[in-house]
């Protein structure tokens, strides 16, 4: 199945004025290796902001008109869930693990008792952290009006907060002890990646003179742009499992190239796993042929998957609030969820075809233990949406 990068998605044709021509806008390359048809698309809200000279529409009232339907891998844990939610389960710690509070219900006992400082943390509860399926589901949202700019457009960034990132995704490609029988498979990689509490976002972008809009996705801190005409009143948006980045279809979206058969590209490089712990076969042909970091939105080449339905959160399903520049919330600096070591390997969720899964998972625990991997070492809680400027500027 190929690979592609992201381009924009247009239901027709792009006028030649508009602001879209130069994309798609990205950060990093992403490639999905499905592709479906564009989003849908519904007949739009296009309204003026007052800088027009027209009738305004408010921040809420946008929000509104255009709230994600989220769709969740069949096998994801950790559904989003309400700040205060996060705050009743958790004890909030100073940067020496000195218990500043310990028993809160709301989001106002977090500021009360947050000394102001970036390093402060929220401890989760981590036996309540791992099913929270059945709670109540917030989305927070804030608006970026940029109505001033020669192609009008305002910014309505949707963020979320669920108890865990899971397992770092992973994608394969091997082959048999004869070179032949190549199999690409996704897999959940234990324990890269791990962190209590994540912060994930989406941003729906409306212009204003111009009967057009932009979803923009996000992915390990990087933005992806994809635009379609007209105005979507409820754009589809796909999260990856265990990692929760935001994209605009199923798919295998490869966020990172680690190997391929041509040799290393980055921190692997360290160990020759083509030749380690017997991944070749007895001519000395890599059995491992490409290893690459990816996001997971799609049910297909999964090694261990319930087979079950995406888990759908539409508007009516959860509760949107608006986190704006007055509320007190920006008082909190600090993370949202405690440090967590991830130095063990605990290898692939599933079996790997063509290759042995232990000698795999030695591989990658030598990588860890002789200087590579050094940003999967440590997992760290984030920090609130409101902490980044994209929260108040937009994307």
């Amino acid at each position: 199945m190929s690979t592609r990068t992201p381009i924009t998605l247009m239901a027709q044709a792009t006028p030649s004025r508009s602001p879209l021509a130069a994309r798609p806008q990205r950060t990093r390359r992403a490639r999905s290796s499905r592709w479906l048809a564009a989003l849908p698309v519904a007949a739009g809200l296009v309204t003026l902001l007052p800088q027009t000279g027209h009738a305004s529409i408010s921040c809420s009232d946008y929000a509104a008109a255009h709230a994600p339907t989220f769709y969740f891998h069949p096998d994801e844990q950790y559904l989003p869930m309400t700040m205060t939610a996060f705050i009743k389960h958790s004890t909030l710690k100073d940067a020496d693990d000195n218990v500043l509070a310990s028993s809160m219900s709301s989001v106002a006992d977090l500021i009360n008792a947050s000394e102001g400082d970036s390093d402060e943390y929220l401890e989760m509860d981590e036996d309540w952290g791992t099913d929270t399926h059945n709670i109540d589901v917030g989305i927070y949202y804030n608006c970026a009006d940029h109505t001033d700019e020669a192609y009008p457009y305002v910014d309505i960034m949707y963020s979320f907060l669920t108890a865990y990132n899971g397992c770092e995704g992973m994608r394969t490609k091997t082959v048999d002890v004869w070179g032949s029988n190549a199999k690409k498979r996704n897999f959940a990689m234990c324990s890269l990646g791990r962190h209590y509490g994540d912060w994930e976002h989406v941003t729906v972008r409306q212009y204003i003179t111009d009967p057009l809009q932009q979803i923009i996705t996000n992915a390990h801190g990087d933005s992806y742009f994809w635009g379609v005409t007209g105005s979507v009143a409820s754009p589809r948006v796909y999260v990856a499992l265990n990692t929760h980045g935001t994209w605009p279809f199923p798919g295998t979206w490869t966020t990172y190239d680690v190997y391929d058969d041509s040799g290393f590209t980055d921190v692997l490089g360290i160990l020759a796993i083509e030749i380690a712990n017997g991944l070749v076969t007895y001519f000395g042909m890599p059995r491992v042929q490409s290893i690459e970091v990816v996001d997971i939105t799609t049910t297909s080449e999964l090694l261990d998957t319930s087979g079950g339905a995406y888990h759908v959160l539409t508007p009516d399903d959860y509760t949107l609030s608006h986190i704006k520049d007055t509320s007190a919330i920006y008082d909190y600096t600090g993370r949202w969820g405690q440090t967590t070591s991830n130095k063990h390997i605990d290898g692939p969720v599933g079996n790997i075809p063509n290759i042995n899964d232990d000698n795999f998972t030695s591989a990658v625990q030598d990588a860890m233990d002789n200087g590579g991997l050094n940003d999967y070492k440590t997992g760290k809680g984030p920090t609130g949406p409101w902490t980044k400027d994209w929260w108040i500027d937009g994307e």
